[in-house]
């Protein structure tokens, strides 16, 4: 940018600065103003431009005293004449580039501008005269054609034309993204406006209006920030589908304020600005500009409030002495005095920033935002400080028009209130600075040399400028210059190792591209096109499987970097005392964005941790050549035909993934397409993809069935494990959540709790419990985090309550932020190849309304079911009622509505399973225990409903979608239709068989895409009573009850089909020895609880065999796991 003073500058310019010949931008002075009515603001540190600036500036405020003002105001008319002398000089022009006819400067020396021209006694009226070919022209300068800036901008600067911005709507107000204007595209281009706005000042006088309307509908867009486009319109008031009407208003009347209509107003193609559905983020580019400078109005209108009072205090006599001696008056103009030059500083530093951000890619724009929002809010409020206080001083008179202070305190809540309100900020505030997600930088001193990028796109990269991608994803360059953000992974350091490890690993063959792929799949996803067989798949299958092109774990790249290098303590532990000021050895900490609070700290670098680290020596230390052979035999590094993976990875992120979104849509595509993704993490996918997607893509992948789908993938997935494989701890942690679904025999000690208790120890480890603002400055980092954990907390709750064990997480260890909507709305894979699909509104409904109810579930537990104590207070009890019925009530309309119609979808019908069976274990005690009517009329509804639901599920063929809980209830519900019969007579009792046969269909049904457990239910069915057994297997006759149950009860309920149903025998022997082939799943003993004394008894009397019951509960086989039923 040129630092010459722009020609039509010289005149006005002050003679010191005629002498220096040029502008410097970073010149400080120590001077103050030699303008005698500006001394009341401090004017050191100033640059010589801004100055400069000031003085000129005034030189033609000068020109339109107080009753200029003062007359416009009451007469309503628009000040033309300051408009046309500030246009006259250039000044409209002062923050455009100088080859549009403007003047080459800054925000800054734009925001000095505004500030003196309201601090002249204009006021409001005079700033918003000119405030929007300010700003408004900004986006237009950067994203305008080359026809758009020729021109307009030269004919905005010279004042022919003044220019309006179209935004703000009636029913949307600061909702942008809600804009309700359509802008519908024609066959010739061109383009039909419909809609409203409002608060357009100056459009009574303005030829133009940066418009922004929507392009598209809001539900056709994949991200609320599409569809709306910007454009640059003419205002043509002879045609009829233009209309506005003037807003009657408080302060600053000599300006119009307007309603405008368009009723099917066509504008011309060459109007748009930029890109179609791009123009939310292009008016961004003008939204924190507009910030600083109605910080700077106010602060101006402020000051000159402010010297009003100080010279009626100095003049007014009371008393016989000036009213300003007195404190009452001169202390609230000290505090004030005092708030408008704190105000100050934070108005200038958010324009230099915002100036800066412009050469220095490394400050983001979100901080320049917190920065410009700062200083609007803190300057309006003091300025409205400064005005009020200036009424109270001048008294009566305060009143009165002649003496201005009224005008000011009409004209002060502009800024307090527009463009954006102080509770917005505050709000916007609160979720940025707050959490400690985006630091406001301090601007760097000169000379200070600047920390190196670790990584740059390959954009930045060409351009040889500083890139900011480590940091963000696009990097801030690309997104202003809406550009393909391309990551290269950074050399350094990795050639000798490389090219070392390359000659001592044998290297497998270069996968071809496979002619079936598609066109689209085949450019994404070709280095993992078929090339052998699998060893893994025993001949099981004439399909082929396909090794993975896997690097040594040292030399694969770390999905996120973020979890390895720091390590999380809590209070207790004594290190937590330590200052987290940065030390030695831990820049590169710092530079990945990890908050080195007192409760995180970095893992110190030793020099033998450097060379585990970086050595060719470390892959052979961390993994043998032995171990490396064994993997790759035990194909754990064998994948299945990518083509045929991807319907298992769609059926994970359709059915799976809304339920528990621990990973990213979009970086799990990308890391596919760059075969970036860890093996690991690979398998546990398609181990869960395996259980949702259909027998073809089975059979596709390779697999003979299902079974062995689940089994291999899990297994090579616990082999890689098993190996330390992965170094990256956080894909760890995702991988063996997923890890935490196998169920495997009974003998198989590496079940549900073993695979939870290795993710928590993990999680904890590094601290996903606590409060993002401990960890991580990176907010995707943090909603990632997020995910995770409140996905551990509700997994970790369901499997310790359905094995009556302890939950490991306490709620008082945690204070993690709840789960929010605006943690999931981002999640959405658009690349065509993968095409992971997007977030719906039922996606993150149930996500959130799930750990709700994770927690009420353990209350529930703590309430009724510790070890140990008694029957809870009849007020607890009520209490947990209430909480589930108002957990309830606040679902969304479509949730709670429930299943009613038999169409809703399976996440629906799984927030009402899980509610009633929440219902059925508050109300079970009060039932079996007191005998209390309205709580067996409430368990019983309860679990009527869960075979309701369960009904409608099997006819739409979708229970097979569901998630593991839904196990729970159709046990708890079956298991409550067994005790019904016993005591239920007649329609009652055929209802109660007919609901627990369907149960046990449900049941039936998940077992051939579960792995779930019949020694459980065999077991259960075995100790029925025989009258009940009858009945459930279809007979009504009941045998005397005294007789013992015959062996034939496995044909009962669904298992009578003699095709399906397991041997005569196989009950007996479940009791003496364990299946090999028996499936594991510890759900189905969900109804842990304190039996103490003869309770147990009397319970389990309702149901058992009478004449097992009369030898006595020891003498009976597996009673022991019958007391934790029910």
């Amino acid at each position: 940018m040129s630092t010459s003073l722009p020609r039509n500058l010289w005149r006005i310019a002050r003679p010191a600065t005629k002498t220096a010949g040029c502008l410097r931008r970073a010149t400080m002075t120590a001077g103050f103003s030699t303008s005698s009515s500006r001394k009341i603001m401090e004017t050191t540190g100033f640059t010589e431009n801004q100055l400069t600036v000031r003085e000129a500036v005034s030189q033609i405020c000068a020109e339109f005293p107080n009753t200029y003002w003062q007359e416009h105001d009451q007469n309503e008319q628009d000040p033309k004449e300051f408009h046309a002398a500030l246009a006259k000089d250039g000044w409209l022009g002062i923050a455009l580039p100088e080859s549009l006819s403007g003047s080459g400067l800054g925000i800054s020396e734009a925001t000095i501008m505004m500030q003196t021209i309201t601090e002249s006694g204009a006021g409001m009226a005079g700033a918003q005269s000119i405030h929007a070919n300010v700003y408004a022209t900004q986006p237009l300068a950067k994203f305008g054609s080359q026809e758009q800036l020729e021109s307009t901008i030269p004919k905005i600067i010279s004042g022919e034309w003044r220019t309006c911005f179209g935004v703000t709507e009636p029913n949307s107000g600061l909702d942008t993204l809600r804009l309700a204007t359509t802008a519908k595209k024609q066959t010739d281009g061109s383009y039909v406006v419909t809609g409203q706005k409002i608060w357009i000042t100056c459009a009574q006088v303005a030829s133009k209006m940066i418009l922004l309307a929507r392009t598209k509908a809001y539900e056709d867009c994949k991200k609320p920030s599409e569809g709306l486009s910007l454009f640059c319109i003419d205002i043509d008031k002879s045609q009829p589908s233009l209309d506005m009407r003037k807003i009657k208003k408080m302060g600053g009347r000599a300006v119009d304020a307007n309603e405008v209509f368009f009723d099917n107003y066509h504008i011309p193609a060459s109007s748009l600005i930029g890109q179609e559905g791009q123009g939310f983020k292009i008016i961004l580019h003008g939204m924190n500009a507009e910030r600083c400078l109605l910080a700077g109005e106010a602060l101006g209108l402020g000051y000159a409030a402010l010297a009003k009072a100080s010279e009626y205090a100095r003049d007014r006599v009371v008393f016989k002495r000036p009213i300003g001696q007195n404190q009452a008056i001169a202390h609230p103009l000290a505090d004030a005095y005092m708030k408008l030059e704190a105000a100050k500083l934070a108005t200038y530093h958010a324009a230099k920033l915002y100036d800066a951000s412009k050469e220095d890619s490394s400050i983001r724009q979100d901080q320049v935002g917190v920065a410009a929002n700062s200083a609007k809010y803190v300057a309006a409020e003091a300025a409205f400080t400064a005005c009020e206080r200036a009424v109270l001083t001048h008294g009566g008179m305060g009143y009165a028009a002649e003496y201005d202070v009224e005008r000011y305190l009409r004209e002060i809540f502009v800024p307090r209130i527009a463009p954006v309100s102080r509770e917005m900020i505050l709000s916007y505030l609160t979720v940025l600075a707050a959490a400690c997600q985006v630091p406001v930088p301090i601007m760097p001193t000169e000379g200070l040399k600047k920390p190196r990028a670790k990584h740059a796109c390959r954009e930045c990269n060409s351009r040889r400028i500083r890139c900011n991608v480590t940091e963000r994803h696009p990097c801030s360059n690309c997104e202003t210059a809406q550009a393909t953000c391309e990551v290269i992974p950074s050399r350094r350091g990795r050639q000798k190792q490389t090219e070392e490890a390359a000659s001592a690993t044998p290297k497998p063959a270069a996968p071809a591209a496979s002619s079936a792929l598609t066109a689209d799949v085949a450019a994404t996803l070709a280095s993992m096109s078929t090339v052998s067989p699998s060893h893994g798949l025993g001949g099981s299958s004439g399909v082929s499987q396909t090794p993975f092109h896997a690097e040594t774990p040292a030399s694969c790249h770390s999905s996120s970097g973020t979890t390895g290098g720091s390590r999380f303590f809590g209070e207790s532990n004594f290190i937590t005392l330590v200052p987290g000021a940065p030390g030695p050895g831990n820049e590169a900490a710092t530079r990945d964005g990890v908050l080195k609070g007192r409760l995180t700290f970095p893992v110190p670098q030793t020099p033998q941790s450097h060379d585990l680290a970086t050595s060719p020596a470390s892959v052979s230390i961390t993994m043998s050549s032995a171990t490396e052979r064994y993997l790759r035999d035990e194909g754990a590094l064998t994948f299945p035909d990518m083509q045929s993976c991807l319907p298992a990875l769609h059926a994970y992120f359709a059915w799976f993934h809304p339920c528990f979104p621990i990973l990213d849509r979009t970086d799990i595509a990308r890391r596919l397409v760059t075969m970036d993704i860890s093996p690991l993490l690979l398998q546990a996918m398609l181990f869960i993809g395996s259980t949702y997607c259909d027998e073809a893509t089975i059979l596709g992948m390779g697999f003979k069935d299902r079974s062995e789908a689940k089994i291999l993938t899990y297994s090579r997935a616990r082999v890689l494990f098993h190996a330390n494989w992965e170094k990256d701890e956080f894909t760890l942690i995702q991988s063996l959540f997923l890890c935490s679904f196998w169920r495997g025999g009974p003998t198989d000690w590496r079940d549900v709790r073993y695979w939870l208790g290795a993710v928590l120890t993990l999680a904890q480890t590094h601290g996903l419990h606590r409060s993002t603002r401990f960890i991580t400055k990176d907010p995707h980092f943090a909603r990632m985090r997020k995910r995770v954990w409140w996905s551990i907390y509700v997994r970790e709750r369901q499997a310790a309550v359905s094995l009556g064990l302890p939950c490991r997480i306490r709620d008082e260890d945690c204070d993690i932020e709840p789960l929010t909507a605006a943690d999931l709305e981002d999640d959405a894979d658009e690349q065509q190849a993968t095409g992971f699909g997007a977030p719906k509104s039922e996606h993150i409904h149930y996500a959130i309304k799930m750990i709700d109810i994770a927690r009420l579930l353990g209350r529930i537990m703590d309430t009724h079911f510790a070890p140990g104590r008694g029957p809870p207070a009849p007020t607890e009890v009520r209490e947990l009622k209430q909480q589930l019925e108002h957990w309830k009530q606040h679902l969304p309309d479509e949730m709670r509505r429930g299943p009613d119609d038999g169409q809703s979808s399976v996440l629906t019908c799984l927030i009402h399973l899980a509610y009633n069976h929440l219902r059925i274990l508050v109300h079970r005690n009060g039932w079996l225990r007191n005998r209390d009517q309205e709580d067996k009329s409430a368990a019983l509804a309860a679990a009527c409903r869960i075979s309701r639901i369960a009904e409608d599920m099997l006819a739409q063929k979708t229970l097979r979608y569901g998630q593991m809980h839904l196990l729970t209830s159709l046990f708890a519900a079956f298991c409550i239709h067994a005790i019904d019969i016993k005591s239920a007579d007649g329609i009652s009792r055929r209802l109660a068989e007919h609901r627990a046969q369907m149960c046990l269909l449900g049941l039936k049904e998940i077992q051939k895409y579960w792995r779930i457990n019949n020694n459980v239910l065999d077991l259960f069915l075995q100790y029925l009573d025989e009258s009940i057994a009858k009945r459930l297997n279809g007979d009504s006759t009941e045998p005397a009850p005294t007789n013992p149950l015959p062996s034939s009860i496995t044909g009962l309920g669904p298992f009578n089909n003699p095709e399906t149903s397991p041997p005569v025998t196989l009950l007996h022997d479940a009791l003496q020895q364990a299946r090999p082939e028996a499936m594991e799943d510890q759900y189905f003993s969900l109804m842990r609880t304190n039996w103490e004394g003869e309770d147990a008894l009397e319970d389990l009397g309702l149901f058992l065999d009478p004449q097992l019951y009369a030898n006595g509960p020891m003498q009976v086989e597996g009673l022991n796991f019958l007391q934790r039923c029910l």
